[in-house]
């Protein structure tokens, strides 16, 4: 099985409302493909951080969901959710504060 699978198989066995932790989502397999995935889950509203290592399942992962599925709907959260639209704004200014500049050499978000 791939991370993905796994990670899905694993919040599927939760209930909705149900919280589980990082540590557990590590034990499945460690490394950044599990975050980005988890990240992904999180903007699409599967589930959500109730605190920093803390997740709750807000709702049931489809049997069907693929990566490219859940691309898709990752990609359309971010760029219509208002509260990912003003933390993309918020990183982008900081990264202007930080170069000093503008950021014509880094293609980041729609302002």
């Amino acid at each position: 099985m791939s991370v993905f699978s796994d990670l899905c198989a694993f919040i599927r066995n939760k209930e909705v409302g149900e919280l589980f932790y990082r540590k557990q989502l590590i034990g499945i397999y460690a490394g950044s493909t599990t975050d980005q995935y988890r990240r992904r889950l999180q903007v699409s509203g599967y589930i959500d951080t109730v605190e920093p290592g803390t997740y709750v399942v807000l709702k049931k992962i489809p049997d069907n969901l693929t990566t490219s599925k859940l691309q898709k709907e990752y990609e359309i959260q971010k760029n219509t959710n208002p509260k990912f639209i003003y933390i993309n704004k918020r990183i982008k200014l900081s990264l202007r504060s930080i170069f000093k500049g503008p950021l014509g050499w880094i293609n980041l978000y729609k302002t």
